[in-house]
């Protein structure tokens, strides 16, 4: 009983510390991003310069959500249901993706047509992908500690 409970223990705290590492991680990545994204627009004080802060923000992003997909689907290696996660991860993403997409256009419909439209359509992006990364910590920490 004692060694089960030990080896429990140590089952426990490894899944803790590695859902922690991912999440520490993760939130460096979207801090570094943020202050990349403030520096650069102090610098870049017209309209086309502050696209391309968002659009190096936006790229960014990106990237750390497919870091943070990837580990998601690590954690799915040794699970019995693997593939029953990765299919509902595959139809979350697509789901999310169209909801970002409806969103933001219908938050950003006044500018439609207009000069600063795209600018506004990838700073919200922006701020769905950071939400969504957000949650898919919380949900990988949740994977690991079942």
């Amino acid at each position: 009983m004692r060694k089960t409970l030990i080896t429990l223990t140590i089952l426990f705290v490894g899944a803790v510390s590695q859902a922690s590492l991912v999440e520490v991680a993760m939130t460096a990545k979207m801090t570094n991003i943020d202050s990349d994204f403030k520096q650069c627009l102090e610098t870049n004080m017209t309209q086309l310069g502050m696209q391309g802060c968002a659009d190096a923000a936006n790229s960014d992003y990106r990237s750390a959500l497919a870091d943070m997909s990837t580990e998601m689907v690590s954690s799915f290696s040794d699970d019995e249901n693997a593939a029953a996660k990765l299919a509902k991860m595959a139809v979350s993403e697509q789901n999310w993706a169209n909801y970002v997409t409806s969103t933001c256009e219908f938050a950003n419909m006044d500018s439609v047509g207009g000069s600063i439209h795209n600018l506004d359509m990838v700073m919200c992006e922006n701020k769905k992908i950071a939400a969504r990364i957000k949650e898919l910590i919380s949900i990988y920490n949740n994977f690991l500690n079942q």
